[in-house]
């Protein structure tokens, strides 16, 4: 009978400090800090409207977090009007920053009136929200979710787009 104990024993222990060696290897990471620098338009056409959305990832850990992907989700003037994915990978330094370019595509339904609110702004300043998460590829930070809102400028001309020729 013991001899059966044994083994559940050791592999109960086994387990037991496998997670805790994680919490040794990252002990009290904060979760990065998530900001909206600039947004531009990008392209205007019949297809849609595409906006660059520049994003500052800000590490506050002594170690670099390496960034795996993540979604944004973009209202302007309280309208849910884009959405986009963080492509390739990065990492962001210990106690640095990283900026970050995310082509956002806006839906459907709010194109033509942002076509016409972009074309119109120049380089006013426009009210947002952002939302959506980063994944970080250290599990104890995992999933960090963005919230954010605040007012920022337009910058740049979108390149308008007629059929196959395009107009500046």
């Amino acid at each position: 009978m013991r001899s059966v104990f044994i083994p559940y024993f050791v592999a109960a222990l086994f387990f037991l400090t496998a997670i805790s060696g994680c919490a040794f290897l990252y002990p009290e990471l904060e979760k990065p800090g998530i900001q909206l620098v600039s947004i531009s338009p990008q392209q205007i056409s019949f297809s849609g409207v595409k906006l660059r959305c520049r994003v500052r990832v800000d590490n506050p850990n002594d170690i670099s977090i390496p960034v795996k992907g993540g979604q944004i989700n973009l209202q302007i003037e309280g309208t849910q009007i884009a959405h986009g994915a963080l492509g390739d990978g990065f990492t962001v330094a210990a106690g640095g920053s990283e900026l970050v370019d995310v082509i956002v595509e806006v839906d459907s339904g709010g194109s033509f009136a942002l076509a016409v609110q972009l074309l119109k702004a120049g380089e006013q300043e426009i009210d947002y929200a952002l939302t959506g998460y980063i994944d970080i590829a250290i599990g104890m930070l995992g999933r960090v979710s963005i919230h954010e809102t605040g007012s920022i400028p337009l910058t740049g001309k979108p390149t308008v787009n007629k059929g196959d020729s395009s107009v500046i």
